[in-house]
């Protein structure tokens, strides 16, 4: 069993870019990410999560795959031309092979079908920040 106040002791410290184009998904899940990350930035597309990224330094990355003017793919796929090591996890409603092929090589964490299991995601943050 994860102790979430371990938990939120180390993630508290960490800086977290969320990218996810549904507006009643990204509140929802951000107010459960709250919990954990004191310092987030939401990004509303790919475009907007590159440019954010750009910007500023984070220790992990929530993406969703399908989304306006650049899919989360392309987003990462940018970010892995500049950072190997970002944890990356991914939440989706999209698990078709395609994407699960187009990711195998880009280093993610985890791909979380949505709707999501809040413990699954719980246990992934555990796994990237231990």
């Amino acid at each position: 069993m994860i102790d979430i106040y371990k938990l939120t002791t180390k993630t508290n410290k960490m800086s977290l870019l969320y990218v996810e184009d549904n507006d009643m998904v990204r509140e929802d899940t951000e107010t459960m990410l709250d919990i954990f990350f004191e310092n987030i930035t939401i990004a509303k597309n790919g475009l907007e999560g590159l440019a954010c990224y750009e910007s500023a330094k984070y220790d992990l990355i929530i993406t969703d795959i399908k989304m306006p003017l650049m899919n989360g793919i392309s987003m990462i796929s940018k970010i892995r031309e500049s950072d190997k090591e970002i944890p990356v996890i991914i939440i989706s409603a999209y698990d078709e092979d395609y994407n699960l092929y187009n990711i195998k090589h880009l280093n993610v964490e985890a791909y979380i079908t949505k709707p999501f299991v809040v413990d699954e995601l719980i246990a992934t943050i555990h796994k990237v920040s231990s």
